[in-house]
C-alpha cells in the first residue's frame, strides 16, 4: 500500500501509533518503506507523542503529586491550603533516529481537611487538589547524517482529584490519589520535501496511584527510606479525522510498578531546616503498549502497537529542599533518567511549595513533640 504525499502530508499525525520507533513493535499492514522520507519525517512530527502519551499524561501527574522531592514534613499554623510549582526539562539526543528536547510545568492547588482520623493504627489526613500543566516538546530527525523533519508538541492538562494520606507513629506512610483532567494537545511537523501541519484534538485523563514508604531514622540525623508505588492511567479514546483519513486511538489502561530507595541528611541553614537527599529508583511499565487504528477511503483498515508491555526506567536523582518558613518551602533536583532505548542528559527538577489556611491541633501538637526529639529528621531549629 502507498500513500501520496498530499494526503500523507493532511494526516501526518495520525501515524503517530503505526510510525516505527525505537524499540517499537512490528507493524502489520503496510509497506512503509514505499512512502520514502516524507514518511520517515512523520517520526520527527509524531514520535513524541507516544513519549508523551506514556510518560508525560500520567507518569508526571503522578510525579506531581507524589512529591519526588522529599517534603520537610514541617506543617505551622498556617497549612490547610497549599500551592505547589513544579517545573522539569528534558533532552533525549538519541531516541531512536530521534533528537527529543521536553520541558514541563505544572501548579497544583489543594486543600488538606484539618478533620483527621485514627485508622489502622495511625492517622488517615483527606485532600482536595486542581492541578494545570503544560508542556512542550521539540523533536529533530535524521537518517545518518540527512535530516528528514523536525515536530512540535504543545500540551495543556486541566484537572482535579482527591487524595488521602496515612502515617503512624512508627514513620510508615501511604498515599493514594485518583485524579481526572482534561488534555488538549497540538502538534505540527515539517518535513525537507516542503510538507507541513497542524494538528488540534482533547480527551480526557483518569489517572490513580498508591504508594507506601517508611522513614528509618539514623544517627547525626541521617535517615533512609524504602519507596513502594503502583500507578494506573487511562487515555479515553479519541478520533482525528481530515481528508479523507481518520485515526482512532487504542483502548487501554496503562499500568506501572516503581521501587525506590532515598537516602540523605538533615541540615540548618540561617535557622530554617533543609534536606539533602539521593534516590535510586525503578518503574516498569506492566502494559505500556499503545494500540491505534487507520482508515484512508475504501482501503482496509491498518492497525498497529507501539511500545512494549515491560518497559523499564532507571532513575537517579541529587536533591535538596529548603524550609521557608511556616510551612513553605523551596526545592531542586538533578535527574538521570535510562532505560527503554533512551539516551537523555541529565534533567533539572525544582518548585515552591506554600502553605495556609489553618493546621489541625493535632499537626501541631505532632510537630512539638518532633521538634523534642533528638532523633526527629525536623530539627529543632532553637538548638541550632
Amino acid at each position: 500500500m502507498k500513500f501520496s504525499l498530499p494526503r500523507l502530508r493532511n494526516c501526518i499525525i495520525v501515524f503517530m501509533a503505526l510510525t516505527y520507533l525505537a524499540g517499537a513493535d512490528a507493524v502489520q499492514g503496510a509497506d512503509w518503506q514505499s512512502a520514502g522520507r516524507s514518511l520517515a519525517a512523520t517520526q520527527a512530527g509524531t514520535a513524541t507523542f507516544y513519549q508523551m502519551a506514556s510518560d508525560l499524561l500520567w507518569r508526571r501527574s503522578d510525579d506531581n503529586r507524589f512529591t519526588a522531592y522529599k517534603d520537610l514534613l514541617e506543617p505551622s499554623d498556617d497549612t490547610g491550603w497549599w500551592v505547589k510549582t513544579d517545573y522539569r526539562s528534558y533532552t533525549f539526543p538519541d531516541y531512536g533516529s530521534l533528537s527529543y528536547s521536553q520541558d514541563y510545568s505544572a501548579t497544583l492547588i489543594g486543600y488538606e481537611s484539618p478533620h483527621n482520623m485514627a485508622r489502622w493504627g495511625g492517622t488517615l489526613h483527606q485532600g482536595a487538589f486542581y492541578t494545570m500543566s503544560t508542556s512542550n516538546v521539540y523533536t529533530d530527525g535524521k537518517n545518518g547524517s540527512q535530516p528528514y523533519g523536525s515536530g512540535s508538541d504543545s500540551m495543556k492538562e486541566y484537572g482535579g482529584g482527591f487524595a488521602v494520606e496515612w502515617g503512624d507513629k512508627r514513620d510508615r506512610h501511604g498515599d493514594a490519589v485518583i485524579r481526572l483532567s482534561q488534555l488538549q494537545h497540538t502538534v505540527s511537523y515539517s518535513d525537507t520535501d516542503g510538507n507541513s501541519d497542524l494538528v488540534n484534538y482533547r480527551t480526557w485523563l483518569l489517572g490513580a496511584g498508591i504508594r507506601y514508604y517508611e522513614t528509618r531514622l539514623l544517627p547525626k540525623q541521617f535517615f533512609w527510606e524504602p519507596q513502594a508505588g503502583l500507578s494506573l492511567g487511562y487515555v479515553f479514546p479519541y478520533t482525528i479525522s481530515g481528508d479523507a483519513v481518520t485515526y482512532r486511538s487504542g483502548n487501554k489502561p496503562y499500568v506501572s510498578g516503581r521501587l525506590g530507595i532515598m537516602a540523605g541528611k538533615a541540615y540548618s541553614v540561617n535557622g530554617h531546616a533543609g534536606l539533602l537527599y539521593g534516590r535510586f529508583g525503578v518503574q516498569r511499565a506492566l502494559d505500556g503498549t499503545t494500540t491505534g487504528t487507520l482508515d484512508q477511503g475504501n482501503t482496509a483498515s491498518i492497525s498497529g502497537d507501539v511500545g512494549s508491555k515491560t518497559y523499564t526506567w532507571y532513575d537517579m536523582t541529587f536533591g535538596s529542599s529548603l524550609s521557608l518558613g511556616q510551612g513553605n518551602s523551596v526545592w531542586g533536583e538533578l535527574t538521570r533518567r535510562s532505560g527503554s532505548n533512551m539516551t537523555p542528559t541529565w534533567s533539572v527538577n525544582g518548585g515552591l511549595v506554600l502553605k495556609w489556611g489553618g493546621a489541625s491541633r493535632t499537626t501541631r501538637e505532632r510537630m512539638k513533640a518532633l521538634k523534642k526529639d533528638p532523633h526527629s529528621l525536623d530539627l529543632d531549629i532553637k538548638k541550632k
